[in-house]
């Protein structure tokens, strides 16, 4: 798919995401023109869908997700979504990358 039907799709989700929760979600977008990239279906959505519904929503509070896209060379780009929510704790960071988290049951 190309690059810029996925960055499509998340635009149609974000704005049903704030038709649903109005001023509390604000989303910026800072995407290159002319991006001639292709990529798998659904990869940058999941992610900005977990940005709004565990980083910014989940505490009932406003918010602001990131959604950048930058060319870096002709046929890479760098994505980068970022959320100002409340973030994971340093415990369960830390878990991750010694490959000790449990299993939730």
């Amino acid at each position: 798919m190309w690059i810029y039907r996925e960055l499509e799709q998340v635009k149609a989700y974000v704005e049903v995401e704030k038709a649903r929760f109005g001023d509390k979600l604000n989303v910026v977008y800072n995407i290159d023109e002319e991006l001639d990239v292709k990529i798998p279906s659904l990869i940058i959505q999941p992610i900005v869908e977990n940005s709004i519904k565990h980083g910014i929503l989940i505490d009932g509070n406003k918010g602001t997700v990131k959604i950048d896209v930058k060319k870096i060379e002709n046929s890479k780009v760098k994505i980068a979504i970022e959320d100002d929510g409340i973030g994971i704790s340093e415990e369960v960071i830390q878990k991750v990358y010694e490959n000790s988290m449990q299993e939730i049951k």
